[in-house]
């Protein structure tokens, strides 16, 4: 029984850990090493009653990062 409580605990964490490949968004800044882009559309869709106001999310630059923009255009 213990053993099937941790099993989903654990299986659990690791769906929740799980982050975000890819989105659409607005670009709000770029710096250095990141770009702050609106990430609302992420941020509520995982959650209900969410008021509707803009939410910023900070994204580091790494060798991985591609850009593109609405028509797919690298």
């Amino acid at each position: 029984m213990i053993r099937t409580v941790v099993f989903v605990l654990v299986s659990l964490l690791l769906i929740g850990c799980t982050g975000t490949k890819s989105f659409e968004g607005t670009l709000y800044s770029i710096g250095e090493n990141y770009f702050v882009v609106d990430c609302s559309h992420e941020v509520k869709k995982r959650k209900n009653n969410v008021e509707d106001i803009s939410y910023p999310c900070t994204v580091r630059i790494t060798d991985q990062t591609k850009f593109s923009d609405e028509d797919g255009n690298k």
